[in-house]
């Protein structure tokens, strides 16, 4: 028996507790080497769990294409104009308001101290002017381009092209039912990442450029149809929820503790996804939870914010010389920045993020009401 799809309006907070811990994850990584250096830790970079940290882009590519793919994925045909335009219309109002305010900010701080760091740069007009548009990581300019200004937002252009691709691959999902085809679809997308990254002499997901693009991609279209596959088996998959969140834990580890298997982690990602998407109490205790579900909803503020606020305590850092300070005094600033990396992503979730996505559905609907779209 094949269950109905998942209504929009339907919600699964293990799903969103997982994308909290995908952005603390980053944060983390992204934070650990002014840690270090305030406490003196370079000793801990093998920790694996800290030198990993990029890997929560991965997580968050395949958690997004099987989102996508819940929410829309029913409706939404490449040669539908309403749904095509209502799909396009909110993820304008969910992504480009809270990047262009951040790239706003950050590009006032780079006029205000231009020699400080602010991110790998380069900071210049064209790089902007991509940045902006969000098509910085699809080599136009330069593939070295991909991380200029707010580096994070690399991850958010690969998957504005993904946005793309969707609607072809939502019409195609429609239309297939097979199980095994949907498995074997989702390991091909798999196996070609996996060469990709072997070609280029590597053995990392740590792409940003090229390899990046094609990271997003190919993560992304293994959430898409995993969701069919959970589409069309809920009923089936329902008491095997824990074993998937078991499985991914295994192969998670695997991948941290030997280096040569990092290119598991996805694989490890897309049962974490699944189990997370079938009901259990192991999904719910432990990505389900208010803590979790809480840093889920103000994921992607996290995720775009924490580079910014990051680099700047750098800079007052080192104007007080923060080598020299007591340990008392170093702790107490490490929690106090630990504090204002959430506080501002939970301020700009509450007034930049959640209104303009609460916009953008209403003017969505309200078109769609009337029957037409303004764009």
């Amino acid at each position: 028996m094949t269950m109905p799809s998942i209504t929009v309006h339907q919600n699964i907070p293990p799903l969103t507790g997982i994308r909290g811990f995908a952005s603390v994850w980053v944060t983390v990584f992204h934070v650990y080497p002014l840690m270090a250096k305030m406490f003196n830790l370079s000793n801990l970079t093998a920790i694996p769990v800290i030198r990993s940290g990029f890997m929560g882009v991965d997580l968050f590519f395949i958690l997004s294409g099987f989102v996508l793919m819940m929410t829309y994925g029913e409706n939404i045909k490449i040669f539908s104009s309403s749904e095509l335009q209502r799909f396009a219309f909110n993820r304008l109002f969910r992504i480009l308001p809270l990047h262009w305010f951040v790239l706003g900010i950050l590009a006032l701080l780079v006029l205000w101290q231009p020699h400080s760091y602010w991110g790998p740069g380069p900071f210049s007009t064209k790089s902007f002017i991509a940045s902006f548009f969000l098509v910085q990581a699809w080599g136009f300019l330069d593939f070295s381009n991909a991380i200029a200004w707010n580096s994070p937002a690399w991850s958010l252009s690969a998957e504005w092209a993904a946005y793309f691709i969707f609607p072809f691959q939502a019409t195609i999902m429609q239309r297939t039912k097979n199980i095994s085809a949907l498995t074997a679809l989702a390991l091909i997308c798999f196996v070609f990442l996996v060469a990709t990254i072997l070609c280029s002499h590597s053995l990392t997901l740590d792409h940003a450029e090229l390899g990046g693009l094609v990271r997003c991609l190919t993560e992304f279209s293994m959430g898409v149809c995993i969701c069919n596959i959970w589409r069309l088996r809920r009923a089936a998959l329902e008491p095997w929820g824990a074993h998937f969140l078991l499985a991914g834990f295994f192969l998670f580890a695997l991948s941290l503790a030997i280096t040569d298997l990092q290119l598991l982690a996805p694989v490890a990602f897309a049962c974490f996804v699944l189990g997370c998407a079938i009901p259990s109490q192991t999904s719910d205790k432990i990505f389900g939870n208010r803590i979790a579900v809480f840093l889920g909803n103000i994921s992607f503020s996290l995720y775009l914010t924490h580079s910014i606020v990051i680099n700047a305590a750098q800079l007052f850092l080192d104007q007080i010389g923060m080598s020299s300070q007591p340990l008392q005094t170093r702790i107490c600033i490490a929690s106090i920045l630990g504090l204002l990396i959430l506080l501002t992503a939970f301020l700009t979730w509450m007034f930049i993020e959640r209104p303009a996505q609460i916009q953008g559905k209403r003017i969505s609907r309200q078109f769609s009401i009337q029957g037409r779209f303004p764009i």
